[in-house]
């Protein structure tokens, strides 16, 4: 092989690495708007799950006042979570609640509540309003 098409080749796969290291730092840019740690919101409002009459782990999250009210909610480690979500007011930003790293997606009707039912889990799990501004934090512990 030439020494020509040699370093061609290594060019090429030299950009190709560069490529990769600059697709991954984007990445981890990303990953980290999105988590936050408990030490790093606004105002926390911490509560814990109550056992319902059924048992399960539940806690009522509201928005309110471009805040997720509890924004740091501790729940046991292992077990499913039902979230009970309401908005107080007409905040826009609490008509849906994400929870990425679980997949869900929650549409909050502008009276009443939604729910739905977190599968067992162990650490942090981030919440955001749709617009991934108001954040807040399940704690598995």
């Amino acid at each position: 092989m030439s020494a020509v098409r040699k370093r061609s080749r290594l060019a090429r796969a030299a950009l190709a690495a560069v490529a990769l290291a600059a697709a991954v730092a984007a990445a981890t840019v990303v990953v980290r708007g999105l988590r936050t740690a408990p030490a790093g919101l606004l105002r926390a409002v911490e509560a814990t799950a109550r056992e319902a009459s059924d048992g399960m782990p539940e806690i009522l999250l509201v928005a309110k006042g471009g805040d997720w009210e509890p924004n740091v909610v501790h729940a046991p480690a292992g077990r499913p979570l039902r979230i009970r979500v309401a908005r107080a007011g007409r905040h826009g930003c609490g008509d849906t609640l994400l929870v990425p790293d679980l997949g869900i997606a929650l549409d909050v009707p502008a009276s009443g509540e939604a729910s739905a039912m977190l599968p067992p889990s162990r650490g942090e799990v981030l919440f955001t309003c749709g617009a991934r501004m108001v954040k807040g934090v399940f704690l598995f512990e």
